[in-house]
């Protein structure tokens, strides 16, 4: 089992405790974002820890991760500073998360998979969205990139959580058959 990988996301504890240190409040915080980003940097490239950043899909702030761009200006603090995709956020961004997939593959820690509509659209049941899930879920495994993905349940389903999120789970075996 790795332990270097982290990725920056508020349900992760020993990030939190890393952020803090550095001066941060939050690494989901848009606001401070890069601020703390900066003085994370340095300690990933001393202990050698991958942080990876989760984007979302406000490309109107400057401290958000949303667009190639943001993310790659975070991956040149550090040499450790990767991806964690979200490719819903990135297609409701108006990206196309194939193409940045295919041209990223190597700094992409692991994606969250969700399915929204273009243009900052509501995030809906699987295969109603804009979201190219089946198109995602094919390409990882046609390269056999090991890119961890996970279900990331953020819609109003008519079932319950678990009843909804077998059906997302149902969705990636049939675009994985």
């Amino acid at each position: 089992m790795r332990h270097d990988r982290i990725s920056v996301f508020p349900i992760h504890p020993p990030v939190s405790l890393i952020v803090q240190k550095y001066g941060g409040t939050s690494m989901g915080s848009p606001e401070r974002i890069r601020e703390v980003a900066r003085r994370v940097a340095p300690m990933a490239d001393k202990h050698k820890i991958t942080v990876a950043m989760h984007g979302h899909s406000n490309v109107s702030d400057p401290n958000e991760f949303a667009t190639p761009d943001s993310f790659a200006a975070a991956m040149k603090m550090s040499k450790y500073f990767k991806v964690n995709l979200d490719i819903g956020h990135f297609t409701a961004a108006n990206y196309d998360p194939v193409a940045y997939i295919r041209e990223h593959h190597a700094s992409i820690t692991n994606l969250h998979l969700k399915d929204r509509k273009k243009n900052q659209g509501d995030n809906l049941p699987w295969g109603q969205g804009d979201t190219p899930i089946r198109e995602v879920l094919q390409l990882l495994k046609r390269e056999r990139w090991p890119i961890p993905a996970d279900i990331e349940y953020e819609y109003r389903g008519r079932g319950t959580p678990v009843e909804e999120v077998a059906k997302c789970v149902a969705y990636a075996k049939q675009a994985l058959a």
